[in-house]
């Protein structure tokens, strides 16, 4: 996209090609401090280069660079000993760097080349600054050309992100102290050259101001194990905070001021007039410089530039001439002021933050748990582009303060000589630039997910799924569900007229496993006489009805069914509660499969007969035309579509195909597959199992390319003796399945605080290529008390709980299988969602933890509802009663990490033998693709403890 072209600028006013003028309210990056047009600063450096343009700084000094320099030292009281001016932040940065290094080489302590910079900071675009810097989204293409076992990262001071509720500001700066005091330790203590931090982080964070206590704990400890304090105040510097120096101003420092012993600043030095930054020298490193006279080995081709030297010093005079600092002080208060006002109250702002002429905007899609907009929605960019568009007023965007590259902040950085008309005008405008927005936003946000059902498996997976939904159905208004149904409900009209509320879902399955369900239930005919267009007496061939179900035949008498054992359960529609929409369900003849008597059983060459009966029924029917595009077209905004398929018999390649279909029809919505397989039976024949590992090898392969997410629901190896499971029973299959992704999807039907089925792609698949998912679970009864016990703990820790039933088991139990993982192996996470639920939270609504770049992407969210043990739901949860209220309490974690890698790894290496050579390599090679994106996805071992 060709981006919009200034003309000309003047005062405040940036004149675009196409007549357009916008009023600059960040100054490009904080840079245009004074504005635009300013003569005196113009006519010096025309003055300047009709002297003198250019000296080289190695042979010669000059005359405008002798003269900022010796102000830039009077400017910091006497702090500050030596300057040396260059062209940009980065190299000033980077200058740093090099000068901390040499100082310990010129002190006798070559040892020390380990510096310790933050989180959620940037220091530069240098491949030096940038393995200072702590911003995914700028350091991820760079990661192998970075520094990281020498420059490691400590937590960034951010109260509104990170200080826990009841957590007292002593109490987070002392966990902050403790962080930066073991990491010295553990670099080596006398391995440290410096610490370097920004006193205000601006750029990646959005004006986080450090507070006196904090800075002042960072200097003791350099001062302790005797490293260097840097500054950067590149961007904060140089006024922008009410200060000449943000060290200077006792908002940040407090009354003593601390003083680093090297400091860089940049972009307001010369206010956009020329390219320039300076790296100041304090009084330790200076001295040693001048007792050894030793020579700083830095040089750049423009350092000490005359005609940028003389741009700075007529900024620097504008500035001092105008009394502008104070006029940065006395208009950033009332800029907060207006802040508060006019924005503070908009729900989706999470934090207002700043001082002097440096203000922050967090934006939040819920205020009460921070939770971050998702990264693709690109929120900041989005109202940037509504002040560019509509309200004539331009405002810097960023994207990465909560961290791994979500949450967005607006910021506010006018020149230093604003009005107060101009102050309170931008506080309104910006104001109605996030409602503008947010406007658009909201009435676009997306709303229903649509269920594909496909086979026997999946559809006794969605006989509990939709029982439980039913389940949380109220019928008081003074009884408020925690669920919005409609979500996944849909409403209608019935055979008489009357609403009807049914499930918003497709239903694929052979005629044969329908069992006494009909394909026209008794809300759309309840007579079923209806006569055919035939004109003569037709003759119609019945097979012999099969009778309901005991529990069905109570359902129908208006009785309380009784909870059935496993051997009364005979199909997967004997125990639903709820009836479906007679274009829901597609009840295909066995004939069309061409297969033996058990149609969805694994047989013969399952791949073909399955690819077979998709490519056949949708050439003559168009199945996405014919069944789900009616559905997806009824509803008001279509978030998601769920499919529920096995992976391992015919439905594996009917899903892949189907998947396929959905994304080449409905590109940007997102698609969850869950791919449920069939535990193994010891009568299971060699044939049959090695049929099944090609399944789920083609399946996965095909489903990656083109879902957004997919979670298999395997088996676990090891089942404790808190599970009663028959797993010769689909229904008890099905059941434990059912929990696990009624469990696992849960947060994203809330009727307050959900999280759209975007935000659940965005955190899982938080580094672009991960689309495999491992999901682990644990239930108990909710009087069995040690599951809730240990998720608080993990809470209070901040950590994950133990899980007792890991579904990520690609391969089965089978004895001398070829798998990667060992007990001893450790697990690197990627990205991971924690759902606990419990009727006895004490959580009121969705919760999140904070997010921190480089490390895991975690979300935690505990919702006060435990899972429904139904009269439908089989006993397998130990201790179950028959008690019509009673819950579940269930915790289960989804998460990409590198097991996904090693069980991959492994059912390639068997899975390659099951197939022909013609296929082997195309299959070889996509599963590699998989294994890669596991591997490839994680950083370095240093950045990811560090980072």
């Amino acid at each position: 996209m060709a981006l919009p072209v200034v003309k000309s600028a003047n005062g405040h006013t940036v004149l675009l090609q196409d007549g357009r003028s916008l009023f600059d309210a960040c100054g490009g990056a904080a840079v245009a401090c004074i504005g635009y047009g300013r003569e005196e600063v113009v006519e010096a450096m025309a003055k300047q280069a009709r002297s003198v343009a250019y000296v080289p700084w190695a042979f010669f000094d000059n005359e405008a660079a002798l003269e900022l320099r010796k102000w830039l030292l009077a400017s910091s009281g006497g702090e500050m000993h030596k300057a040396y001016i260059m062209s940009s932040g980065s190299e000033a940065v980077e200058a740093a760097m090099k000068l901390a290094r040499q100082f310990f080489l010129w002190s006798g302590q070559p040892q020390r080349s380990a510096y310790i910079a933050r989180d959620l900071s940037y220091h530069g675009c240098t491949i030096g600054s940038l393995s200072l810097s702590g911003h995914s989204a700028r350091r991820q293409p760079f990661i192998p050309l970075l520094n990281s076992a020498s420059i490691q990262h400590i937590s960034s001071y951010n109260p509104y992100r990170f200080q826990a509720t009841g957590q007292t500001t002593a109490e987070y700066e002392a966990l902050l102290e403790a962080e930066l005091d073991a990491k010295f330790h553990a670099l080596g203590a006398d391995t440290v050259a410096a610490v370097i931090l920004e006193p205000v982080v601006g750029a990646a964070m959005g004006c986080v101001p450090a507070s006196p206590s904090y800075l002042a704990m960072v200097r003791r400890l350099c001062d302790k194990y005797g490293a260097l304090l840097i500054f950067d105040e590149v961007m904060c510097g140089m006024g922008r905070t009410g200060t000449l120096h943000a060290w200077q101003n006792p908002e940040i420092t407090g009354p003593e001021s601390v003083v680093p012993d090297l400091q860089t600043v940049g972009k307001g030095l010369a206010g956009g007039y020329a390219p320039a930054s300076a790296l100041l020298v304090g009084k330790t490193v200076a001295a040693k410089m001048d007792a050894t006279d030793a020579i700083f080995t830095h040089g750049h081709t423009y350092q000490d530039h005359p005609v940028v030297c003389a741009a700075a010093l007529a900024v620097q005079q504008y500035i001092v001439n105008n009394q502008l600092l104070a006029n940065v002080q006395a208009m950033g208060a009332r800029l907060g002021q207006q802040l508060r006002r006019h924005v503070a109250n908009i729900p989706q702002v999470g934090n207002v933050r700043g001082i002097g002429m440096f203000w922050g905007i967090e934006l939040v899609m819920d205020r009460e748990s921070k939770r971050s907009f998702p990264v693709e929605e690109t929120v900041a960019y989005k109202v940037h582009r509504v002040g560019v568009e509509s309200k004539a007023t331009l405002v810097y965007y960023g994207q990465g303060c909560g961290g791994n590259k979500t949450g967005d902040h607006i910021m506010l950085c006018p020149a230093y000589d604003v009005t107060e008309e101009e102050v309170d005008k931008l506080a309104e405008t910006v104001g109605e630039m996030i409602r503008d927005f947010l406007f658009v936003f909201i009435t676009k946000k997306m709303k229903e997910i649509l269920t594909v059902q496909l086979g026997e498996l999946a559809n006794y997976i969605g006989t509990h799924f939709w029982n439980t939904q039913e389940s949380y159905f109220t019928y008081s208004k003074d009884d408020v569900s925690l669920i919005n149904h409609d979500i996944h409900w849909r409403q209608g009209l019935g055979a008489d007229g009357s609403e009807t509320y049914l499930p918003r879902t497709l239903v694929y399955d052979f005629k044969q496993n329908l069992g006494s369900l009909r394909q026209i239930s008794p809300l759309y005919d309840p007579d079923d006489d209806s006569t055919t267009a035939w004109a003569q007496t037709p003759s119609v061939h019945r097979a012999d009805p099969i009778a309901p179900s005991a529990f069905q035949a109570a359902l129908d008498a208006g009785r309380p069914p009784l909870r059935p054992s496993a051997t009364d359960v005979r199909f997967w529609s004997d125990t639903a509660r709820v009836y479906l929409h007679p274009r829901s369900l597609v009840a295909l003849d066995n004939i069309e499969l061409a297969a033996p008597k058990d149609a969805a059983a694994v047989g013969p060459a399952p791949w073909a007969r399955g690819t077979q009966l998709f490519h056949t029924l949708d050439a003559a029917h168009d199945l996405l035309d014919r069944d789900l595009r009616p559905l997806a077209e009824e509803a008001d905004c279509l978030q998601a579509v769920q499919v529920v398929a096995a992976l391992d018999d015919v439905w594996a390649p009917f899903a892949a195909a189907y998947v396929e279909r959905l994304r080449d029809d409905f590109g940007k919505t997102c698609v969850l597959v869950w791919g449920p397989t069939t535990p193994e039976a010891p009568a299971d024949s060699a044939a049959m199992r090695r049929a099944r590992i090609e399944a789920k090898a083609r399946a996965l392969v095909d489903l990656y390319a083109h879902a957004s997410l997919v979670v298999p629901l395997a088996a676990p190896p090891r089942v404790p003796s808190a599970y009663a499971l028959d797993w010769t029973c689909k229904w008890h299959v099905g059941g434990l399945y059912a929990t696990a992704m009624e469990t696992a999807g849960l947060a994203t039907r809330l009727a307050r605080g959900a999280v759209g089925m975007d935000e659940v792609q965005g955190v899982l698949n938080a580094h672009g290529g991960q689309r495999l998912m491992r999901l682990r679970m644990t239930a108990r009864r909710e009087d069995a008390t040690a599951l809730e016990t240990a998720g608080q703990e993990a809470s209070a820790e901040g950590d994950m709980p133990e899980t007792d039933l890991d579904m990520l088991d690609l391969l089965g139990p089978t004895a001398g299988r070829m798998r990667a993982r060992s007990a001893g192996d450790s697990t690197q996470v990627f990205s991971r969602i924690l759902t606990e639920r419990s009727a006895h939270s004490a959580a009121a609504a969705v919760r999140t933890t904070p997010e921190y770049i480089g490390r895991t992407v975690t979300r935690r969210y505990a919702v006060p509802q435990g899972f429904p043990l139904l009269d439908s739901f089989p006993s397998i949860y130990t201790g179950m009663r028959d008690v019509a209220d009673e819950t579940a309490a269930v915790q289960v974690v989804v998460s990409a990490d590198s097991g996904v890698s090693n069980e991959m790894e492994a059912l390639k290496r068997v899975a390659v033998g099951t197939v022909g050579a013609a296929d082997r390599e195309e299959l070889g090679n996509g599963l590699s693709e998989i294994v890669d994106e596991y591997r490839d996805g994680w950083w370095s071992g240093s950045e990811s403890e560090d980072d």
